[in-house]
């Protein structure tokens, strides 16, 4: 997959509002100076290790700790843009979110990288924006940003663990990135409460034909909660995938403890993250997360459609990957001997890319394409 670029206004938004105006003003190209980014790469690097260490602490309001706000929104709202424009496109594709006005909410929004995600991918599209957090500094600098960036931005302030907020209006999309699994952490009904929470969404507040994405760190706790939460909502019946399972039985991974699923996206890294990954010794060429999208209706679920979970290697003449349909996860080999015009697209696949292919026989431990296997990607 790779991600639409954020468009320069938007990136000039984010670093006015937390460097000055003058200094995203400079010309394109032109470099920040280090002494503006190294305090602002000290306290990514700290908040970086607390994402990513013991799955089990928590980060409670940690944008409500000095600075980490501006500086969370200088390196992670372009990243967290960018995904979350991806899965807009992905669900525009399927038909969806194709009005010439939406309305769009984020909770937990932080300083808004969803929402700027939402400006990024419905360019043109007349949108009505709403902010969800428990951080007033968040929220304040979310406003500076949307506002910088032309859009108006009236916000909420809740804790999410009391109750859904009342909206007041249905909403064509809810955007909840890298905050579900910050939520009732810890407790014995974790999942139920997660699961009640996307549930009253769309039961009050999510307009018809409307899209409910749910984005969480790559890692092995949180994604594997998002695949709970996944299965406990399929099973309440009424709802219906559009990314990234390409069924709706339960998710194969559920039953391996060392495996989880999860995007792979490349994107047009901003000037300001590639020069905060120089400080940081970062890459962020290509972004990892888990993600969910989701809307209200009968289940869907092609038989021949598979989705890559696991990036292809070639290796003695063969192109090897892992795909996961409805049939359940299944190895698939395509060997140079069998190649042909038809299968030729298996070749090029990519971890977390959508193809058709239609098995002419049963697998047993792994499916081997023939050359009149057709592959078709998406």
């Amino acid at each position: 997959m790779r991600s639409p670029a954020i468009p320069e206004p938007l990136i000039r938004a984010v670093i006015g509002a937390v460097l000055g105006d003058d200094i995203a003003a400079r010309p394109a190209g032109d470099a920040i100076p280090k002494h503006l980014l190294a305090p602002h790469a000290e306290r990514i690097m700290r908040l970086s290790e607390r994402f990513t260490g013991d799955a089990a602490e928590r980060l409670p309001r940690y944008l409500d700790e000095a600075r980490l706000d501006d500086s969370y929104a200088l390196y992670y709202m372009p990243i967290n843009a960018a995904k979350v424009a991806t899965l807009i496109g992905i669900a525009r594709a399927a038909g969806y979110l194709t009005a010439g006005s939406l309305r769009v909410a984020e909770l937990g929004c932080g300083p808004g990288g969803g929402l700027v995600g939402a400006l990024t991918a419905l360019e043109g599209t007349a949108l009505t924006l709403t902010g969800v957090d428990h951080s007033e500094s968040a929220l304040a600098l979310a406003g500076r940003i949307i506002s910088a960036a032309g859009g108006t931005f009236p916000s909420i302030r809740f804790n999410l663990e009391g109750a859904v907020p009342d909206l007041k209006t249905p909403q064509d999309i809810f955007i909840i990135a890298n905050t579900l699994n910050e939520l009732w952490r810890g407790r014995d009904d974790t999942i139920e409460k997660r699961t009640r929470l996307v549930a009253g969404l769309a039961e009050k507040h999510l307009a018809p034909g409307g899209v409910i994405l749910l984005l969480e760190p790559a890692l092995r706790a949180p994604s594997r909660e998002l695949v709970a939460v996944r299965d406990r909502l399929l099973a309440g019946g009424g709802w219906r995938i559009l990314h990234p399972c390409t069924h709706h039985a339960a998710c194969p991974f559920a039953a391996n403890s060392d495996e989880w699923c999860h995007d792979l996206l490349s994107w047009e890294i901003p000037d300001i993250v590639r020069q905060m990954d120089d400080l940081m010794g970062f890459n962020k060429h290509r972004l990892k997360f888990s993600s969910l999208v989701l809307t209200r209706g009968e289940p869907i679920s092609p038989a021949d459609r598979w989705y890559v979970l696991i990036d292809p290697h070639e290796a003695k003449g063969m192109t090897d990957l892992v795909a996961c349909g409805e049939r359940g996860m299944v190895r698939m080999i395509l060997s140079r001997r069998s190649y042909s015009e038809a299968n030729r697209p298996f070749r090029k696949l990519g971890k977390g890319d959508h193809f058709t292919l239609n098995l002419s026989h049963e697998p047993e431990k792994l499916y081997r394409l023939t050359p009149d296997d057709t592959v078709l990607v998406d």
